[in-house]
């Protein structure tokens, strides 16, 4: 994936590891248990003033849809899979503009994850939460071949 110079721009790539986040958001991985494979700390120039970025990957995931009016589970389709997510929580946030805050969290999982595969290229996929918290479901091909978690 190519990241646009004008997203890059703001970010400085000084990916740095840092220690695990002492608390997690409660819409994070990490606060279900998951322990993230990737954690950067990217410092930003616009925007905000860095970025946290995690990665999780090789999440089991599954569920179960029903038709309207099915009974005894009649018709229903199961599910399971793998799930592999971006969180970013972002610093010193000074942007209003929500679609310019998305395109920074692309900017710095790019920056903490050269190569990342995914949504990345429609801030539109990007799922905000409270507390500038963002996460992203996409891939870390780095990380996944060294195996990750």
């Amino acid at each position: 994936m190519r990241f646009p110079s004008a997203l890059m721009a703001p970010v400085l790539v000084a990916a740095l590891a840092t220690p695990a986040l002492a608390e997690y958001h409660p819409q994070s991985e990490g606060a279900r248990g998951h322990e993230p494979a990737l954690n950067r700390h990217i410092r930003m120039k616009e925007g905000a003033t860095g970025a946290q970025v995690q990665y999780f990957n090789n999440i089991i995931t599954g569920g179960m849809e029903c038709p309207e009016g099915s009974t005894n589970d009649e018709g229903c389709i199961y599910w399971d899979g793998w799930r592999n997510v971006f969180e970013v929580t972002l610093e010193g946030v000074t942007e209003t503009d929500e679609t310019e805050l998305k395109l920074g969290v692309i900017s710095a999982i790019g920056a903490a994850c050269p190569g990342a595969e995914g949504f990345l290229a429609d801030a539109a996929h990007v799922q905000v939460f409270d507390g500038h918290f963002y996460t992203l479901e996409a891939n870390c091909p780095k990380i996944d071949a060294k195996g990750g978690n």
